[in-house]
């Protein structure tokens, strides 16, 4: 998974299967400046979720600006589409 820090104790974190969906961002080993993925995965940003930085038990690697810009980018259009399923509870 793909982490930001939010806060000293929150991460920003997506997921990296092995198959794509709609919007993912395809990644393989050379997007990575350091660590890497055995296999090619894609970053899912229609996937976002926060977790507890504790949770986090080890870290992949960290990837090269341009692939990060790549996945930061797919995430904004993402949400400027507005493509995201419908909240499950309404928003007041």
């Amino acid at each position: 998974m793909g982490s930001l820090i939010l806060t000293r104790r929150h991460v920003v974190l997506l997921p990296f299967p092995f198959s794509a969906d709609r919007g993912a961002v395809v990644l393989v080993d050379a997007d990575f400046a350091e660590g890497g993925l055995r296999v090619t995965s894609y970053a899912r940003p229609s996937k976002l979720f926060t977790a507890n930085a504790t949770l986090v038990r080890s870290i992949a690697g960290r990837l090269h600006e341009a692939p990060h810009q790549q996945v930061c980018e797919a995430l904004v259009a993402l949400l400027r589409a507005g493509d995201s399923p419908e909240p499950a509870v309404p928003v007041a």
